[in-house]
């Protein structure tokens, strides 16, 4: 036998951690408070999901911690193929913890959920991505409004030349139109 380091011992450990958490069909999501996966599963969007694929909530969402403000906790949740995700956007929802539940703060569709360095009433504002095709995508920004954060403004976002492809020297940014503006 081959004696293991430390460092390989804990990488061992840690991987076998890992797979035995990825195999544990009883699990919903490893690490999720209880009551924030009580809160996803009675949502209307992902309990529909749950019942049309009759799959677990850790098939169907990813949850990420999300710092928006020092005096809450809030978690970003994406969802994943089959039902809450295309190719290339899906669901993304904020949630945050109140009292002894969790409530949805933002429901937008998109691909890519960013933090920017602006804050209104106290919180990060966001930025949501949509992609529309291979030269463009649109992007929303989100801002607090003391309950929630709703969708204030929306740019096509233009990356690269439809007719050649090639990669323009600075994106160009037009207003969407009605096809993305917040549903």
């Amino acid at each position: 036998m081959i004696p293991l380091s430390s460092s390989r011992l804990v990488f061992v450990m840690a991987a076998m951690l890992a797979l035995a958490f990825a195999h544990d069909s009883n699990r919903e999501l490893a690490g999720a408070p209880p009551n924030l996966v009580n809160a996803l599963q009675s949502d209307p969007t992902i309990l529909q999901c749950l019942h049309d694929m009759n799959t677990r909530l850790a098939d169907i969402v990813r949850i990420t911690p999300l710092y928006l403000n020092a005096a809450s906790r809030t978690v970003l949740v994406e969802g994943r193929i089959p039902c809450l995700a295309g190719n290339d956007n899906g669901s993304v929802f904020v949630y945050r913890a109140v009292g002894r539940g969790w409530e949805k703060i933002l429901d937008g569709l998109g691909n890519r959920m960013e933090r920017a360095s602006t804050k209104t009433n106290g919180w990060h504002d966001l930025i949501l991505w949509h992609h529309d095709n291979a030269f463009r995508s649109a992007r929303h920004l989100y801002r607090f409004d003391g309950s929630g954060y709703k969708d204030v403004s929306c740019d096509l976002v233009q990356f690269s030349d439809q007719l050649t492809g090639r990669r323009l020297p600075k994106p160009v940014y037009t207003p969407c139109t009605d096809e993305f503006l917040t549903r």
